[in-house]
C-alpha cells in the first residue's frame, strides 16, 4: 500500500472539511495529530490520544467557521486544537507563555483592560 500525500494547501484542506469531505479531515489529521499529541501533553491530560481525537470531531464540526477567520490555516487549526487541550485541563487563562509569570504572580500584564482603565 502506497502513502499518497494529498497536495491541497491546509487552506482548501478546511474548506473540504467544511463540505464534510472526510479524506480532507484524515489529511489534516495526518498532518497535525504529532503536533497536537504534543499539545495534549503539555497540559497533562490524562488521555492526550482522546484528547486530540476529540479536538479533530470539533474541527470537523466547526470547519467552517475558518471562512471567517483572517488566520492561516495552520494557526486557526493549532489553536482550535490548542484551546480544546486548555478547556479539558482546566487551564483558562487568557497569557501567551511570556506573559505566565505576571499571571502568576497575580499582575496584569501590559495593555490589558485593567491597565489600559488606570491610564484614563
Amino acid at each position: 500500500m502506497t502513502d499518497t500525500k494529498d497536495a491541497r494547501t491546509d487552506e482548501v484542506l478546511l474548506r473540504a472539511v467544511a463540505q464534510q469531505d472526510i479524506a480532507a479531515l484524515a489529511e489534516l489529521y495526518r498532518r497535525y495529530a504529532g503536533r497536537s499529541l504534543t499539545l495534549a501533553r503539555r497540559h497533562r491530560l490524562p488521555d492526550p490520544v482522546q484528547a486530540v481525537e476529540d479536538a479533530f470531531a470539533i474541527l470537523f464540526r466547526s470547519a467552517h467557521a475558518f471562512n471567517r477567520s483572517a488566520l492561516p490555516a495552520n494557526l486557526w487549526t493549532l489553536c482550535l486544537i490548542q484551546r480544546h487541550c486548555r478547556t479539558l485541563s482546566g487551564d483558562m487563562t487568557d497569557t501567551t507563555p511570556g506573559d505566565r509569570s505576571l499571571a502568576e504572580s497575580g499582575t496584569q500584564a501590559p495593555g490589558t483592560a485593567e491597565t489600559r482603565s488606570s491610564h484614563n
